[in-house]
């Protein structure tokens, strides 16, 4: 049987020989990974100069974060033309190694870091930006379009309100001239009772200063007044319509200022998405990467044997040397005789 030295020795070169392979693969792994560039771009997410009839647009930075504008980006780079599979390649690339940070919601890093050629790398995060802010000027046209069907139908209703006000301000009015009409009618009657008598128009004529007269020719001017005061108002009442009601005719005025304040939204709404405004303002352009930036091979190297040194101490640890030990002395106690 072995001796336990030699089972020793045994287990050793096992660990040898287990911590030398994993070295070996894991050199072969490193050096057979692509070289990673990185290129980096900086934006500027604006807010849409709405009015606030429109509502408010909010945009943060996970509007950037969409396995849409993966999908979209990698149809626009030319080493995905036409190749089903390299391009699912770019697009999982895309959405999974995009690092977008922000540390307040307006001025927004991007950094892409991948296995492709340094012009690959640029390209892809410049026409990952390129369908973002599409997409975005795709949001707002399709928000403006919802809020002006949403204003239309309001200005609607606030057309239909002002027209049934109207209508009610217009049968006051009516009531309110009528009446008026009626007083100067009985006015009228009045005045022309009180110069029936002759005796009336006698006093009334006589340039004598006595009381009765006085009294007379006062009467007199006080019903022409109030005749008069009635044909005024009567002649504004034609004249300004139902804006003669004056308190009465303030909701009119606000149901109108409302629908005014509706249709510059709308117009407001409709300028600023046929202007082709840019939602995202590029700070920085994503440069060229200059040199390689991984991946670490030394790192993957010293991982790599680690983890095969770790296998190789259990392996040989527990690797059957007895069984191997009493098979191979069986076997030269075979082999004795016949070499004597």
């Amino acid at each position: 049987m072995m001796k336990k030295g030699d089972e020793t020795v045994s287990k050793f070169w096992i660990f040898v020989v287990v911590t030398i392979s994993a070295l070996i693969l894991s050199a072969i792994y490193a050096l057979r990974q692509p070289l990673e560039f990185e290129t980096m771009a900086i934006v500027r997410l604006k807010r849409p100069p709405l009015p606030p009839e429109l509502g408010e647009l909010r945009w943060n930075v996970d509007v950037l974060r969409s396995a849409d504008l993966a999908i979209q980006a990698a149809k626009r780079l030319p080493s995905a033309e036409g190749q089903t599979e390299g391009r699912w390649e770019v697009i999982s690339w895309l959405y999974q190694n995009l690092q977008i940070s922000s540390s307040d919601g307006e001025i927004i890093s991007l950094r892409l870091r991948g296995g492709f050629s340094p012009r690959e790398v640029r390209d892809a995060l410049s026409a990952y930006l390129a369908q973002a802010s599409e997409k975005l000027k795709a949001d707002l046209k399709a928000s403006v379009e919802a809020e002006h069907r949403r204003l239309g139908e309001l200005r609607t209703t606030l057309q239909t309100h002002r027209a049934q006000l109207l209508r009610e301000l217009n049968e006051r009015l009516e009531q309110r001239r009528t009446a008026l009409q009626t007083q100067r009618e009985a006015l009228q009657k009045e005045l022309q009772e009180f110069l029936k008598p002759r005796i009336v128009q006698t006093r009334i004529g006589e340039s004598g200063a006595t009381i009765e007269s006085w009294y007379l020719r006062r009467q007199l001017e006080i019903l022409l007044e109030r005749i008069n005061a009635l044909d005024r108002e009567l002649d504004r009442l034609q004249t300004e319509g139902v804006r003669a009601l004056g308190e009465e005719y303030r909701p009119i005025l606000a149901v109108e200022e409302r629908l005014i304040a509706l249709a510059r939204a709308q117009a407001e709404g409709r300028r600023l998405v046929e202007s082709n405004w840019e939602p995202l303002e590029i700070v920085t352009l994503p440069p060229l990467p200059q040199g390689p930036v991984g991946p670490d091979r030394l790192m993957l190297i010293l991982w790599g044997t680690g983890i095969g040194a770790v296998v190789g101490f259990f392996v040989a640890l527990f690797f059957p040397t007895r069984r191997l030990s009493a098979h191979r002395a069986s076997a030269r106690d075979q082999k004795t005789p016949l070499d004597s």
